[in-house]
Formats: C-alpha cells, structure tokens, sequence
C-alpha cells in the first residue's frame, strides 16, 4: 500500500499546484467576457486550440522519454546524460521549428486563425507551444524524483506572474487577445526558468547520439499520438468556427471551460501516476493494483463530472456574466464525461508504455481521431454546439473501449468490467436527470440537482469504494494538508 500512499499523495499535490495555475486562469475569464467582444473569445479559443496542436510537433513526446529512461537507466550518470541529451537536442529543434512559423506566420494564420491579420498571434502562439514544450522537460524531471511540492510551487509562479501580467496588459495597454497570450507567455517562461533553476545540478551541456537514439525510438513513435489527442479534444473549434462563426465559438468555449475543469483532476492524476506505475509494475501483485487504481480513479472523477453537471448553469454565469452565453450550459455534462473517459483510456493505455508498445497507443489513439473527424463533419453543420459536444463524447466512448479491448491483450489487469459499467450506466442516468432539471427555475432546479448529486456521490462512495480504502483516502489526505502545512510555514 505504500506506493498506492505516495501516488494517491503527490495526486492531491499536483492537483493544489494545478488549481492555484489554472484556478488563476479560470478567475480571468469573467474578465475577458466584459472586456473583450464575443467574436475576440472566438479568437482566444482558436489561439488556445492552435497552442494545443503546435505542442505535440515541437515536444516530440520527448518528455515521456525523460519520464521513461529515468527508470531504464540505474546509476545518476546515466540519468544525467539522458535528461541533458533530451533537454539541449530539443532546444535546437524548438529554435529552428519557431523560425520556420515566424517565416511562415501569414500563410498558417490564413489556416488557423481565418485571416492573414491574426499573424502576430500566430507567431505567439508558436512561442507558447516551444516555451511549453521546453519546460515540460525540467517538470518530467522533477517528476521522475516524485518532487511535487516543487512542481506545485512552479505552477503557484506561473498561476501568480501569468494573471498579474494579463491584467496590466489587458485592462491598462487595452491589448485584447495579444495581451492574453503576452501574459500567458510571461508566466510561462517565469516558471520555466526556475524549474531549470531547480535541476541545476544535473544541467550539463552534452548530447550523446548513443543514448539520444533509443530516446528518440521511444518517443517519435508517440507523435502520431501527441498529433490526435488534439483532435480529439479541440479540432471541432476550427469546424465551428467555419461554420457558425466566431461568436459560437465563444460560447462552446465557455461551455468547455466549465467542462475542462475536470482536467485539475485528471492532470494531477496522470502527472503523479506513470513514475508510479513503472515501480507497480516490478511488483507481484501489479495486476490487482492497476485494478483497483482504475476503480478508484473512475469513482472520483464520475463525482466530479456529475458535480460539474449539476452546478454547470451557475459556473457558466460566474464565467460569463454579461453577453450571450446563457446556453454554454447544455455543454458541460457532454465534456466533463469526454474527460473522464480521457483519464480512463490514458491510465490503460500506461500499460502500453510499460512494455514500450507506444505504437498500440498511437493507433488507438489515432483511430478516435478518425471518428472524432467523421463525427464533427455529421454532428457539427445540423446541431452547432452540442454536435461538437457529442462528437467529442462519442469518440472518446470509442478509443476508450478500444484502449480496454487491445491493451488486455498486451498487458492484462483483472478489471472489474461490471463494477466499472454499473457505474457508469448509474453516472449517466444520474446526468440526464439533472439536465431535464436544469432549465428549471434556479430556486426549483437547482436543490434538485445537488439532491441528485448528493445520492449519486453516496452511493458510488458506499458502493464501489471499501471502507479500509475510505480510511486510507482520509489518511492520506491529512497527512497532504500537513505537509503542505509545513511546507508553506
């Protein structure tokens, strides 16, 4: 039970640093939909989107690799020289790939943005993406140490410096997106330049070809992989975008952001889980440890996806107070599920990573690309919106199945498929009764969905989660609060 403690542990840590970063962000928004016009939310949706797929072409999956070769090599010299091989080589990469968008900005805003004008936000929003990239490689280090209170601390910087700076670009120089993605961007560096700090004593000024190599045949495998997990998640923007335009594109946006808050849970628990993993696996009793991991994952984020669901109409009016997003609402039950179902098939699929059978995951992945694609091109022309929104579920139910069918047969767990269905049949009757609920008046609709928030939250706790694992969740996280205690004093 150890290792379950400590991954459970940095769990609820990486999760603290990822509220205070994004919780910042998210406490922005209110501040964009006043200040900025509809169609301008458009437009930082699609630079967010573009960011998002900018990224898997300039990190090369190459801050998995970090992640991986920590555990294959045993002495801190081997180590060393990896981290460094990966860090400096993927530094001349970003310099040479944000050159060639600088070169070739007017023509890639014509494709992202819509018009040659955005081409200054092209070009940030290729910094943003090389900056990202080049900080996740000292954050996968820190990773690998299980150094979570650094990781926390490093998001606290940029969840502090990113905001303050928007604010002052934004509201005083009246910079609109630019200044958004100018703030963003100082943040960012502010954070990456104090996690290089954080691992100096392992930066070296070396590459070696001879432990580059079986790197790089570990990580560009997972390219087609890092390439399709955007457009599971984001490609519709650019299919509702030309189509309906940029003003509903504001208010899928907003919609999504109630729904992506998810990601604080299912970020942290992937953050803290693959190094865990690698040390389950050497483990006799790995099997039924994975097993009960994913019962325990697919209990809490269920919780929170119908939480997210029973209080969407209320989050959606905090976020968007003023203009027309009232019906941004009807989207968040459909991504609050796509993410919980992203947390799912990413934590099956780590047992592809742990017997380096990256390929399976990029195939899996790729192939929900491909409904995903088909299903925008169906959904998004009659049905706006909520097609995009139910493209992206229904893809997600698809890859998540075939992550479940095509890794048993690589790596098999013993898990528990009907605990697992009853669950999710019980969250999704759950959520269709809280959506018939909330058009209601909010003082008649609103205490019926947190009643049936509160029935679904009991039982799935009663239900599928023991009492010794109760215990151990309550320990667990008093034990956390303390040493976040001491930390902070």
């Amino acid at each position: 039970m150890g290792q379950i403690r400590r991954t459970l542990g940095h769990t609820l840590v990486y999760a603290l640093g990822l509220v205070v970063n994004r919780g910042a962000a998210y406490a922005l928004i209110p501040m964009y939909t006043r200040t900025l016009p509809q169609a301008e939310i458009g437009v930082w949706e699609l630079a967010t989107a573009t960011t998002l797929f900018l990224l898997p072409f300039l990190d090369l999956g190459m801050s998995s690799a970090v992640l991986r070769y920590f555990h294959v090599y045993e002495t801190d010299d081997e180590r060393r020289v990896a981290f460094n091989s990966s860090l400096c080589s993927l530094t001349v990469f970003l310099v040479i790939a944000v050159a060639a968008v600088f070169f070739l900005a007017k023509p890639l805003a014509e494709l992202a943005f819509g018009g040659q004008e955005y081409a200054r936000l092209m070009k940030l929003t290729a910094l943003l993406a090389a900056i990202t990239a080049l900080s996740n490689q000292p954050l996968a280090w820190l990773r690998t140490q299980e150094r979570s209170l650094a990781f926390a601390g490093l998001n606290l910087v940029r969840g502090l410096v990113g905001p303050a700076a928007i604010c002052i670009l934004v509201l005083k120089f009246d910079m609109g997106v630019e200044g958004v993605l100018w703030g963003d961007l100082a943040g960012l560096t502010m954070m990456t330049v104090i996690a290089l700090v954080l691992c100096r004593r392992w930066l070296r000024l070396e590459i070696a070809l001879d432990t580059l190599k079986p790197m790089l045949a570990f990580a560009l495998p997972m390219l087609p992989l890092g390439i399709a997990s955007p457009i599971l998640t984001i490609s519709d923007r650019y299919f509702v975008e030309n189509w309906s335009g940029k003003e509903a594109l504001a208010i899928l946006a907003i919609g999504t952001k109630v729904g992506v808050l998810m990601q604080f849970f299912t970020q942290a628990f992937q953050t803290a889980y693959p190094p865990a993993a690698f040390q389950i696996d050497k483990r006799g009793d790995a099997p039924e440890i994975f097993s009960m991991l994913l019962r325990l994952l697919t209990v809490g984020l269920a919780c929170v996806a119908v939480a997210l669901s029973a209080l969407g109409p209320e989050l959606v009016q905090i976020l968007a107070p003023k203009g027309s997003y009232g019906s941004a609402y009807q989207i968040v039950p459909f991504i609050a599920f796509t993410y919980v179902l992203y947390g799912v098939m990413l934590y099956v699929m780590t047992g592809l990573a742990i017997v380096k059978r990256m390929l399976i995951s990029s195939a899996i992945i790729c192939s929900a690309a491909v409904v995903k694609v088909i299903l925008n091109v169906i959904l998004i022309g009659p049905y706006g919106n909520l097609g995009a929104a139910a493209g992206t579920l229904g893809c997600h139910v698809f890859g998540c199945v075939l992550a479940f069918v095509v890794t048993q047969r690589v790596y098999p767990v013993p898990y528990d498929i009907g605990k697992l269905l009853l669950l999710s049949a019980l969250a999704a009757a759950t959520t269709v009764v809280i959506c018939f609920a909330a058009p209601l008046a909010p003082m008649i609709g609103l205490p019926i969905r947190l009643l049936l928030l509160a029935l679904f939250t009991g039982v799935s706790c009663f239900a599928f989660v023991t009492s010794r694992e109760r215990r151990e969740g309550r320990d667990i996280i008093a034990a956390r609060v303390k040493r976040i205690a001491a930390f902070i004093h």
